[in-house]
C-alpha cells in the first residue's frame, strides 16, 4: 500500500473525503475518519477491520506534512500519529500536525518511557500509547476521544 492509499476494505479517495465546513464534528450518521500517519503507523488489516465495527474509516499517510495537506481539504475525526516520523523535536510538529487537523491526536511510539509519554501530553497529544496495541485497546482510546468531541444530547 502506498502512503495516501485507503486501508480499509473500500477505497477512500482523498478528495472524497469530508469537506471541512467550520464544524467541530462531522454529524453521527456520518462515519468517522481516523487518519495513520507514519510509516510504523499503517494499520493493519485487525485494525481496519476492529474500527469497522465502531463505523470508523482509515486513512494512511506516510509523513506529517502529508496530513497537514490532507487537512487542508478533509475533516478527520481523530488523527494516530507514529511518534518517529514526527522530527528529532518534535514538538513543534505535533503543534503544528494538532492545529492542521483539529481533532484528537493519539501518539503511538515504540517506547512506553514515561518521560516521552508526558512530553507529549505536554506537547498536545490527547493520548500515547506504546506499541504493539491490540486493534480493540486502539479502538477504544479512539471511540472515547471522538464520543469527547459529539455534541451532548439534551434530555
Amino acid at each position: 500500500m502506498m502512503p495516501g492509499e485507503a486501508s480499509t476494505a473500500e477505497a477512500t479517495d482523498l478528495a472524497a473525503l469530508p469537506w471541512r465546513a467550520g464544524a467541530v464534528a462531522p454529524p453521527r450518521s456520518m462515519a468517522a475518519l481516523v487518519l495513520f500517519v507514519g510509516a510504523a503507523c499503517r494499520p493493519s488489516p485487525a485494525v481496519c477491520e476492529s474500527l469497522s465495527h465502531e463505523g470508523m474509516r482509515s486513512l494512511w499517510l506516510g509523513g506529517p506534512e502529508q496530513a497537514m495537506q490532507a487537512a487542508r481539504v478533509a475533516q478527520f475525526d481523530a488523527v494516530v500519529v507514529d511518534a518517529s516520523s514526527l522530527p528529532k523535536r518534535g514538538g513543534a510538529a505535533l503543534a503544528q500536525l494538532r492545529a492542521a487537523v483539529r481533532c484528537p491526536v493519539v501518539m503511538l511510539a515504540e517506547r512506553g518511557d514515561e518521560i516521552d509519554e508526558i512530553l507529549a501530553l505536554e506537547l498536545g497529544a490527547d493520548a500515547y500509547l506504546q506499541r504493539p496495541l491490540a486493534p480493540r485497546r486502539l479502538r477504544a482510546h479512539l471511540s472515547v476521544l471522538i464520543r469527547w468531541r459529539q455534541p451532548v444530547a439534551a434530555e
